[in-house]
């Protein structure tokens, strides 16, 4: 799998961002040593998110398939679009080749890594139609718990 380089720019992005939130009582020491400590963990959030949207596509294109690795596909998706609402087993990764787990575990990653900016169907072309129509196809699983 790719691993995803952090500019220079981003870097120093990430630095001016965490400059801003750092608690004000830090001697230079202790300032430092947190700012490299929150950049580390920026950059692997940041890393993990591109991983995410490098993976996506593979993810949704196999949700869409009448399959069992569709269906883990589909439920992955969805209880990140909704988790109220969608059970996740992820015992039924273990159904998945290496290339599809693997697209899986980027995209799960990184929503439980970190906080993501934006909902997952907002990575995906069209994301609103396909989750709705991946809601439709499963909705009457027992994955879909549904409000009652």
């Amino acid at each position: 799998m790719q691993e995803f380089t952090i500019t220079p720019e981003m870097r120093a992005s990430i630095q001016s961002d965490l400059l801003n939130m750092a608690p004000n009582n830090f001697s230079s020491h202790n300032l430092q040593k947190w700012l490299a400590e929150q950049t580390a963990i920026e950059e692997h959030r940041a890393n993990a998110r591109q991983k995410m949207i490098a993976a996506l596509p593979k993810v949704v294109a196999l949700a869409q398939t009448y399959s069992g690795g569709g269906f883990t596909a589909a439920t992955l998706l969805l209880n990140i679009y909704n988790r109220h609402e969608w059970h996740f087993d992820l015992v039924s990764m273990r159904n998945l080749d290496v290339e599809n787990w693997r697209a899986c575990m980027d995209v799960l990653c990184y929503q439980t890594f970190s906080s993501p900016d934006k909902d997952v169907h907002h990575y995906i072309e069209d994301g609103n139609k396909i989750m709705q129509q991946l809601w439709s196809r499963y909705k009457d699983t027992t994955n879909f718990i549904g409000r009652k």
